[in-house]
């Protein structure tokens, strides 16, 4: 047993090998399968005040591919290409058989602890955290010839894919608030158009601002008739370098005009470069208390 064996340097070889290979690899592939999406999300004309929710599904299955991708790197007959290179095999560590497609893949779910695993091959050039848990090592490639089981190998993939997902949609779940927080939810029927132009009249007749707004304010949220909601799209017709003192002054001119109740408020802006057709979008919340959109 100890010798077919592989050397420490040759396991270390062989796993920086495939860390580049897969390094380059795999994002030109998640760049090329990401264009559908980055091709949805190009601006095609002004910002809704209902922006869509940041839709991360179609970004999990492209990184479910992908490392799926990663994961199966072993399932051709327990040799990926750096083990080939090296001349090294993955087997069932009691047996010695040569490994399946499945326990190749669940080897390498530990890739997400890549640094930790680096250290144990250097402790355990054979036996890795990931050969632990999956009963397997590596050991230097004897010439045994083996068949390509193909339907294992797509199983063992479609785990692999399952398992990333999973696993991401987990983090997403948990996280979600943070990436992609929500906007109150206002009460529709209670949209104050009167309010809403006056609001506007006062920001355009402002000779601080530069900016054409177009307001919706709504006197309730629905979980809550104590706090009014306002949304603002602001076209920022010179640039959008005073963005800051932009905001601080429409925050003013409106709790100056509504100061008798609690206000969330959204700005949404956008400009364009009628020279180069350029356009930016920012969101940004703001509410008078902070405990407010806490609660919410």
């Amino acid at each position: 047993m100890e010798d077919n064996k592989p050397s420490l340097i040759s396991r270390i070889g062989a796993m920086l090998l495939d860390y580049m290979i897969l390094n380059f690899a795999l994002p030109v592939l998640g760049m090329i399968l990401m264009i559908p999406f980055m091709l949805d999300k190009i601006p095609n004309g002004p910002p809704s005040h209902d922006p869509e929710p940041f839709e991360y599904t179609y970004m999990t299955c492209v990184f479910g591919i992908i490392f799926g991708i990663l994961f199966a790197k072993d399932v051709f007959k327990g040799r990926s290409i750096a083990k080939l290179a090296f001349k090294q095999q993955l087997v069932v560590h009691r047996t010695e058989n040569t490994a399946g497609p499945l326990r190749s893949v669940i080897r390498n779910f530990t890739f997400f602890i890549w640094p930790i695993e680096f250290i144990a091959t250097l402790i355990s050039p054979g036996r890795r955290i990931g050969d632990l848990i999956a009963g397997t090592r590596v050991i230097k490639y004897d010439g045994r010839a083996d068949s390509v089981k193909w339907t294992q190998i797509i199983v063992a993939y479609v785990v692999g894919v399952l398992f990333c997902v999973v696993t991401l949609f987990g983090l997403m779940f948990l996280v979600e608030d943070i990436i992609a927080p929500k906007a109150p939810k206002y009460l529709e029927s209670s949209y104050n158009e009167a309010l809403s132009h006056e609001i506007e009249d006062l920001i355009t007749a402002d000779q601080k601002l530069e900016v054409v707004p177009d307001v919706r304010y709504y006197d309730q949220l629905k979980n809550d008739s104590t706090v009014s909601y306002v949304s603002i799209l602001l076209d920022y017709e010179s640039g959008i370098s005073r963005q800051y003192e932009v905001e601080e002054r429409i925050q003013f001119i409106i709790t100056n005009k509504v100061n008798d109740r609690p206000l969330i408020g959204r700005f949404i802006h956008f400009h364009y470069r009628t020279g180069n057709s350029e356009t930016r979008r920012h969101s940004f919340d703001w509410t008078e208390e902070e405990k407010i959109m806490n609660s919410k």
